[in-house]
């Protein structure tokens, strides 16, 4: 009779874990994915004001060079280079993101599984790649935030410069 007790609280034990086991792999998994999808959506606003911004400023100097304004078009490349900068740090938030994801996915089959309470240890391998998909999740928001500085500046700049040589 003991015996059975025992094979019952094992298995009980045993449905506990794999409980366990499956909830924490899909709240990862979630977790990530939502994580990902907001890391994109910033990625790509960056990338697309700043490289639009550079295009239009770009094109505007190009029509200040065309009619012999170069005098006013020469108060225009610092900024732009300001737009050239913030599309350079979408660029590498991009690349950094990729790497976060790489670490975040290869962590999620790394924490152990056991059938004892708690059932689930982070182990080393587990804390190792965690570490590194934070390290280049937070060089990603870095950058993102570098990209959204660098096109702040380059639109003060823009509306300096044309305040100052004015449109007569």
């Amino acid at each position: 009779m003991a015996q059975s007790e025992d094979l019952k609280a094992f298995e009980i034990r045993i449905r506990a874990a794999e409980r366990a086991h499956e909830t924490r792999d899909k709240w990862l998994a979630e977790t990530n994915d939502t994580m990902i999808a907001y890391g994109v959506e910033a990625l790509k606003s960056a990338a697309l004001i700043s490289g639009g911004s550079a295009a239009g400023l770009l094109a505007f100097m190009g029509a200040l060079v065309a009619h012999d304004r170069s005098d006013v078009a020469a108060w225009f490349p610092w900024p732009l280079s300001r737009f050239v900068v913030a599309l350079l740090c979408a660029c590498l938030g991009s690349g950094s993101a990729y790497f976060a994801q790489l670490c975040f996915t290869q962590s999620l089959g790394k924490h152990e599984k056991t059938w004892t309470p708690p059932y689930i240890a982070d182990g080393t391998a587990y804390r190792r790649w965690r570490h590194g998909g934070l390290l280049f999740q937070g060089l990603t928001i870095a950058l993102v935030l570098a990209s959204y500085i660098a096109l702040i500046i380059g639109y003060l700049a823009t509306y300096r410069a044309i305040s100052i040589v004015g449109f007569r």
